[in-house]
């Protein structure tokens, strides 16, 4: 009994001396794997640990599953990549913004944006109360939130956003592209959001 308590300490002292960074390592590993499984949601229920493990080395296992067949995988996919916050995190958060579901390309243009202000989009419920407490609040508190003029957004950035504003089959990632442009302070996009300014959806317009 004594021996297994000195074995017990020797471990503890060992996840003590290694850190966040060895837990971290062993929550991608699994998750990776489970990334291959037949159910979706076991791949969904994957993704959401790598992106609660924090860890970026996670984003080139996220990216390759970004065209997974599930849709509630690609929208799990995409929160978890801008929950990340790494630079390697945009090129597959641009990817989703073409995606066939709109709830994946509204996700993946807040995704976009909250890289820029840190605000990280959600799913699921708590997605569902976030969006009221927004329409709640709009109606009394005229919102502003806009980056600093001096931070740099990456062209590539604006070039997404821009090109799912001018998308309008979807009118929800439209208008959440709109938003985003504002938000990120985008002077290239402005001969779009002037365009985009003049449209039939009033939603679209007053965004």
């Amino acid at each position: 009994m004594k021996r297994h308590g000195n074995l017990f300490v020797l471990l503890l002292l060992a996840t003590l001396v290694s850190g966040p960074g060895l837990l971290a390592t062993q929550t991608v590993m699994p998750a990776s794997e489970a990334l291959k499984s037949p159910d979706a949601n076991v791949r969904a229920d994957a993704v959401r640990q790598l992106g609660k493990a924090g860890d970026s080395a996670a984003v080139p296992a996220l990216a390759a599953v970004i065209n997974d067949p599930s849709e509630k995988v690609r929208r799990e996919v995409v929160v978890a990549l801008a929950s990340l916050r790494a630079p390697q995190s945009l090129d597959p958060l641009i990817a989703a913004t073409r995606d066939q579901d709109s709830k994946v390309q509204v996700l993946a243009i807040q995704g976009l944006a909250g890289y820029y202000t840190g605000d990280v989009p959600s799913v699921g419920f708590s997605a569902f109360w976030q969006r009221t407490w927004r329409k709640t609040k709009g109606r009394f508190v005229e919102e502003n939130a806009r980056i600093d003029p001096g931070v740099q957004v990456e062209p590539k950035v604006v070039a997404a956003l821009v090109a799912a504003l001018n998308d309008t089959r979807a009118l929800d990632p439209s208008r959440k592209a709109a938003d985003a442009l504002g938000i990120l302070v985008a002077k290239p996009a402005v001969p779009d959001l002037i365009k985009a300014a003049y449209s039939s959806d009033p939603d679209l317009a007053v965004e």
